[in-house]
């Protein structure tokens, strides 16, 4: 109450003072036409808006950068745990379509092939590293024997090695000890096919006089009794002389190194060779000339029964053909028709010669005995036919 007393005077006069400002700065305006008061509130307010503002910014980077983000590492932890679950699962699909496409190949295979078969999966590998062998999950509960063969679609693999309870042991026909009998479907002839632990396979016993080519496809002959025969093997890659035989190199058509099904054949029916279809030349010469002149013929032109120019085949070869026109000519001159039966005709005597051909006679000698002329030979009698038979 003193402190009021002392300073009522000076704190009405700063009151009207303020009073005076505010109605002061109310009606004077500026020249952008606002006016003192509002000019002065603002310059006042701004920058205690912009300090409030800049405080409330810093507060939430530092939430969304450091207090939020412990939560995001944590959900991005988990959604990558589950992109990883996906794509094994997308692997897992992956490999089981490829293995129903292998799987339905080698049905319609079956079904193509004559042979009774069993579907088999490689479940591994030999023990031993330098040798071409497969495990198989089938075995002799399953009724598969040493000595089946082993085949796919593409081609034949191998054959059983041993047969045990529940599964079997495979050797493919690119190992070392492994052999099979084959025919080269261009030529027909047959090798034997050995491994040689490699990716190329080698065709023995075929003479050097055999033409193969490079390409060709090789097929089983059927007679190792382990694959049936008609069966596809691969085609031949190289060529190269042996001392014995030609040393023919094959690519066996099945991925021996990439096997996951098989089939085994549990009762082998032979197959069907392709037909052998050579190669037609794609240019040929025209025939040659005939010999006989256009004007001149190989008989006589007033000889009974002798056939015009017209009616002569036309483009004689070779000497077989030529010997056969004469004999029909020499038939057409005497009269008889080769190839009809017309009652009875005397068979041609070829032995005449060419109608007006004079054959040459040796003048005789001075002191040689002129030779008597020969007695006409009689003609054979002819059998009397009775009216009404038919004659021979």
């Amino acid at each position: 109450m003193t402190f009021w007393a002392q300073y009522r005077n000076t704190a009405a006069l700063i009151l009207a003072v303020f009073l005076q400002l505010v109605l002061l700065g109310y009606q004077v305006r500026r020249g952008d036409d606002m006016t003192l008061l509002r000019a002065w509130t603002m310059g006042a307010v701004s920058p205690v808006n912009k300090g409030l503002h800049g405080a409330f910014n810093l507060v939430a980077e530092s939430w969304s950068e450091y207090i939020w983000l412990v939560g995001a590492r944590d959900e991005n932890e988990q959604l990558r745990r589950e992109l990883q679950q996906v794509r094994l699962e997308n692997q897992i699909m992956r490999r089981d379509l490829a293995q129903f496409e292998r799987q339905e190949t080698l049905i319609d295979y079956q079904g193509q092939i004559a042979s009774q078969t069993m579907l088999a999966e490689v479940i591994g590998g030999g023990a031993n590293s330098h040798s071409k062998e497969i495990i198989l999950d089938k075995g002799r509960r399953d009724g598969v024997k040493p000595g089946m063969a082993i085949v796919v679609a593409q081609g034949i693999v191998g054959k059983i090695l041993a047969a045990y309870p529940s599964s079997s042991l495979g050797l493919l026909i690119d190992d070392a000890d492994s052999g099979a009998g084959v025919i080269l479907a261009g030529s027909r002839v047959r090798g034997l096919l050995r491994g040689q632990g490699k990716t190329e396979c080698l065709i023995d016993y075929v003479e050097h006089e055999v033409e193969v080519a490079v390409g060709e496809e090789i097929l089983t002959s059927g007679e190792d009794r382990i694959f049936p025969k008609g069966l596809p093997v691969g085609r031949v890659t190289r060529i190269e002389p042996g001392t014995d035989f030609q040393e023919i190199y094959v690519a066996p058509h099945a991925r021996l190194d990439r096997l996951d099904e098989v089939l085994i054949v549990t009762q082998g029916m032979h197959e069907e060779l392709p037909p052998h279809r050579p190669e037609l030349p794609e240019t040929l010469l025209p025939l040659p000339p005939s010999d006989v002149s256009p004007g001149e013929t190989l008989t006589d032109a007033g000889a009974p029964g002798a056939r015009s120019p017209s009616e002569r085949p036309q483009g004689l070869v070779t000497d077989a053909d030529r010997i056969k026109q004469t004999y029909r000519d020499l038939a057409d001159s005497q009269g008889v028709r080769m190839g009809q039966a017309e009652g009875y005709t005397p068979a041609p005597n070829f032995n005449a010669g060419v109608p007006g051909a004079q054959p040459a006679t040796p003048a005789p000698a001075a002191d040689a005995p002129v030779a008597p002329p020969a007695a006409p030979t009689p003609e054979p009698a002819q059998p009397e036919v009775a009216a009404g038979e038919p004659q021979p």
